[in-house]
């Protein structure tokens, strides 16, 4: 277990998780509209639409963490509520 958390910490969580949506984006948004014809707005669409996931998958992350990583989140609660929090006022 403890080399489960010496890899793996918050700071990774909200990192990878950008990292693999900005993937998304420069990959899979061109596959999807791809066969499309040229005026249609699918890739705009599709990134609109991203960007809700985007929030969605932080929000998710924001309130895992106090459960899975008690000692991080007792010195920086305020990371993880902070972001919580600014992921629910951009979903709703």
């Amino acid at each position: 277990m403890s080399f489960y958390k010496s890899f793996l910490n918050p700071w990774k969580l909200y990192l990878s998780w950008v990292v693999l949506f900005l993937l998304f984006l420069f990959i899979g948004i061109p596959l999807l509209s791809k066969g499309h014809s040229g005026g249609e707005q699918r890739p705009l669409i599709l990134l609109s639409h991203a960007l809700y996931w985007l929030a969605y998958g932080m929000l998710v992350i924001s309130l895992i963490i106090p459960f899975c990583f008690r000692d991080w989140f007792k010195n920086y609660w305020y990371v993880s509520v902070s972001v919580a929090l600014i992921c629910l006022y951009l979903i709703i």
